[in-house]
């Protein structure tokens, strides 16, 4: 039975889980949301001390560790990240990368009868009527990613949602985030001619819950800890400044190692 950790620090709740057991069958042990104006830099390292305490464990009783890694706050993913990449380094454990947008979800999958007929999808303002967001749908299996995390221009977003929404039948649209007024709005104003549910969960207070989410979200396990990087979903300012000044395109994806991890 293997003893782990998650945290993530992609907005301003800090949150942390210690479970035992394994990928889709963990039994929680401890789970810790602190809300807020939280600096994560100087709380997130007492927080997992207390974690371990109450439960009586010491760290090299840890045998995996799963991070958010985006996407969300670039400082907050950074902290993030790199705390779970040196715990896991130092300990020699696995470590896990988990879509802090599908624990955003997770916080709200609807009940069961009306599970397949509702799209889930969360998002982060990413100011300018843009966001990060995805889009998820409860199945068996727990939830299944029908959009990947993207940053996207909201307006143009509606297309993809109208489009899923079609493909799956679906009957309501749960928008999951912080403030979500005007995001509501042009959802609402893009599907004012079809017969559908748009409901709002507007808060990050007890939403970035990382109970639900260890059982129902994908994992991913990496399998080398050095090049694990935070999925920051479009350009930082330093790179858009840096390709600009250069006249080369900005490195995305695959394609090539993160601006901030080459320099």
């Amino acid at each position: 039975m293997m003893r782990l950790l998650a945290v993530d620090t992609s907005t301003q709740t800090l949150a942390l889980c210690l479970a035992e057991g394994e990928p889709g069958l963990w039994q929680i042990r401890y789970n810790f949301q602190a809300v807020g104006k939280i600096q994560h830099g100087g709380s997130l390292l007492p927080a997992v001390v207390q974690a371990l305490e109450s439960v009586a464990w010491q760290q090299s009783d840890l045998d995996a560790v799963a991070v958010g890694i985006g996407p969300g706050s670039y400082t907050g993913l950074r902290i993030g990240v790199t705390f779970a990449k040196t715990l896991a380094q130092s300990l020699n454990i696995s470590i896990y990368a988990l879509s802090s947008l599908g624990v955003l979800a997770s916080a709200h999958v609807p009940v069961e009868s009306s599970q397949a007929s509702t799209l889930l999808v969360p998002l982060m303002d990413a100011r300018r009527l843009s966001a990060y967001a995805g889009v998820y749908q409860t199945s068996p299996e727990g939830l299944r990613t029908l959009q990947e995390d993207i940053h996207t221009d909201w307006v143009d977003f509606q297309a993809t949602l109208i489009s899923l929404a079609e493909q799956t039948q679906a009957q309501s649209i749960q928008l999951i985030g912080e403030g979500l007024g005007p995001f509501l709005e042009q959802t609402e104003v893009a599907f004012q001619d079809r017969d559908m549910n748009i409901e709002q969960r507007d808060g990050y207070q007890g939403m970035i819950n990382l109970a639900p989410a260890l059982n129902t979200i994908a994992w991913q396990e990496v399998e080398d800890v050095a090049v694990l990087t935070p999925n920051y979903a479009h350009a930082t300012l330093a790179e858009r400044e840096w390709a600009e000044k250069h006249h080369r395109q900005v490195a995305t994806g695959e394609e090539n190692e993160q601006f901030i991890e080459r320099i």
